[in-house]
């Protein structure tokens, strides 16, 4: 046996083993990390529909108070201010001024 290579030997050995536990930590970080997303991604969705709920109730509310003025005092009192009509249409950015 050569005692040349055994030194290099050892030395590969010992990187081998470093390589395979940081795969080890880095698959366990991104296991964790991605459970963590998935779960931050339901938050947002739920989020999501209950904005979405809430922006139709307030459209039907305006929509009601056309008919009948008397809630306009709820808009005052809860901070909602009724948009003048056809308001509620986006114009695109790149729409010619």
């Amino acid at each position: 046996m050569n005692r040349k290579r055994d030194p290099l030997a050892k030395l590969l050995a010992v990187l081998m083993v470093f390589g395979v536990l940081a795969t080890a930590v880095l698959s366990v970080a991104y296991v964790r990390y991605t459970r963590s997303l998935r779960g931050l991604q339901v938050e947002a969705a739920i989020a999501n529909r209950n904005l979405s709920s809430f922006q139709q109730l307030v459209a039907e509310a305006v929509e009601y108070s056309k008919r009948n003025p008397k809630i306009d005092k709820i808009f005052q009192e809860v901070g909602i201010n009724k948009l003048p009509a056809g308001s509620h249409q986006a114009v695109p950015a790149s729409a010619p001024k």
